[in-house]
């Protein structure tokens, strides 16, 4: 009984040193799906956003016509939103600017729906996300020396319209926001090996863009 026992025991141990080895050689290996993996990480952590270069609140100092034509324009911008149920009402409220001048502002408020769309940028939380992108298919891996700690990974990046991205007469900036989807991209990151695995060193998207 004694003999079996220490067999089992030194059985045990053989299999969790195969088991650890196992999973040290899967944690340094670099493949299509585990580069897919950071990836996916990386757009998360730090997701890519276009957001609109107009916000859902400001105020305009327009006099005569101008001022009113801001007004009828801000209400078909709602009227837009609210058919997509993304806006519950629009304030206008007649004020004096910081110049003395008569002046309106206004504020598009958001639905349930609507504030997913706002940004989670801190400098600019009005703004509405039109775009998001995210890490498609890996189309490479490059080592950069024998020793295959440091890479390059090329992948497709693709985009993803928001609900408010056709709403055309919001943006008024057809080249910078098209209505249309857009086409997947090529882009690389350079990733490193360290003691806990693998990490994106250069390449990351930008949290925020304009």
């Amino acid at each position: 009984m004694q003999l079996s026992v220490h067999w089992v025991q030194r059985l045990g141990i053989a299999l969790l040193t195969l088991l650890i080895a196992t999973a040290c050689g899967k944690s340094d290996e670099l493949d299509r799906t585990s580069a897919k993996a950071l990836l996916d990480a990386m757009y998360v952590d730090t997701p890519k956003m276009y957001a609109a270069p107009f916000g859902i609140e400001g105020e305009l100092s327009w006099q005569g016509e101008q001022r009113e034509w801001g007004k009828r324009t801000l209400r078909d911008w709602f009227q837009q939103f609210e058919e997509k149920g993304l806006a519950e009402r629009l304030v206008l409220e007649d004020t004096v600017s910081s110049w003395g001048t008569g002046a309106f502002k206004w504020e598009i408020i958001l639905s349930e729906d609507g504030k997913k769309l706002q940004t989670d940028s801190v400098d600019a939380p009005k703004l509405l996300v039109v775009w998001t992108a995210e890490a498609g298919d890996v189309t490479g891996i490059s080592f950069v020396d024998q020793s295959k700690t440091m890479a390059t990974v090329t992948y497709t990046e693709v985009f993803s319209m928001s609900p408010v991205a056709d709403i055309s007469q919001y943006f008024n900036f057809p080249d910078m926001f098209p209505t249309e989807p857009l086409p997947p991209v090529q882009k690389s990151v350079q990733v490193q090996l360290f003691d806990d695995g693998w990490r994106v060193v250069q390449g990351a998207p930008n949290k925020f863009s304009m």
